[in-house]
This record gives C-alpha cells, structure tokens and sequence, in this order.
C-alpha cells in the first residue's frame, strides 16, 4: 500500500483506495493529508487536491472556544483579555449566538503567552501597520450561554480547538439554572444546573 501511496502522493486522496478506512492512516502519516479530509466526499477532496497542487503554506493558528452559562461572564474574560478598559468592559452585552474574534492574540511559544496583536489593536485605532512574519494566533469563538442557542453551537464545536469553561462562582453546581436563562419546560434543557 505504501508503494500506491508513494507512486499517487496526492492523487491517492481521489482515488477509489480511499474509501477503504483502513488505509487513512497510512495515507495521512506519508502525506500529512489531515484525517477530516480523508471522509469528505470525492468533489471535495478533488478540490483539496487542486488546491494542495498549487502549493501549500503553513498557518499556526489555533481556535479557542469560550463557553458556559448566560451571564457567566464569558465575553468580560474576552474583554479582560484584550486589554479593554473597565468602561468598555462595563459596556459589555449578553452575547446573542455567537461572536467570531479573528486572530485577535498572538502566540508566543517561548514565554508560553499570548498578548493582544499590535494589527488589532492598530485596527481599533484605525491605523494600520504592515507586517512580513506571519504569527502564530488565535482566534476565539465568544458563545452566547442561553439555552435557545445552544442547539446551534454544535455546529462549531470540532475536537480542533481548546476550550475555556467560564463559570460564574458565586452560583453552587448543584443550583438549578436560571429561569430567564433557560426557559424551555418540556425540553432537554429544563432542569439543567450550573454543574
């Protein structure tokens, strides 16, 4: 099978070979092809193949996801985080759905931190620098914590990211959830605790 692999390289993604699981590994260990791409269906890996051709570029880029329940404190952490005053923080809204904040940090391997990137800030300052080293960053997806939005968060959920559980310790686990929080009766959701 190697041989088929080594002979294909790419191609091998769009070959009939690949509908057989067992090979994935293989395939994903001499090429790098990383294993989601392996179960798309035939015209989405020919396009990843088109592309791949064409040439690669490495991105280090990680996704956090920020969750817990409605008025936790979730985008104030956010806030917190990117430096915010306290009167912008004093500002800060109940999230509804969810708020994208694209490569916002950046990563620094060496000190094991991250610090709010100088384009974003540059951005809310309406200036703008440029920049040849691409950095490693972060993005963080900021999830509203009401129940009516929770059905819609599993789309975004990916074992592709790290998670940050913010929880608001002045409610005890075992306390049930707020009914202007949660105020779904029949559902899956009512009777759900802090825990």
């Amino acid at each position: 099978m190697n041989d088929l692999i080594d002979k294909l390289q790419l191609d091998i993604i769009t070959h009939c070979t690949v509908s057989d699981w067992r090979i994935h590994d293989r395939i994903r260990q001499r090429l790098g092809v990383p294993r989601e791409v392996l179960k798309w269906d035939q015209e989405a890996r020919e396009r990843y193949v088109e592309y791949a051709k064409r040439g690669t570029q490495t991105v280090h880029h990680a996704r956090g996801m920020i969750v817990g329940c409605a008025g936790a404190g979730k985008t104030t952490l956010l806030k917190r985080l990117q430096g915010c005053s306290d009167e912008e923080i004093e500002k800060v809204k109940s999230t509804e759905g969810l708020e994208v904040h694209e490569e916002i940090f950046e990563l620094y391997e060496e000190t094991k931190s991250l610090k709010v990137r100088t384009s974003y800030m540059d951005n809310r300052n309406n200036e703008k620098k440029a920049t040849d080293i691409e950095p490693k960053t972060l993005t963080l997806f900021d999830f509203g914590g009401q129940c009516a939005y929770y059905a819609c968060h599993q789309i975004y959920l990916t074992r592709r990211a790290f998670y940050v559980v913010v929880v608001d310790a002045s409610k005890r686990l075992n306390q049930k959830v707020d009914k202007e929080v949660c105020d779904q009766d029949g559902s899956v959701f009512s009777g759900w605790t802090y825990g």
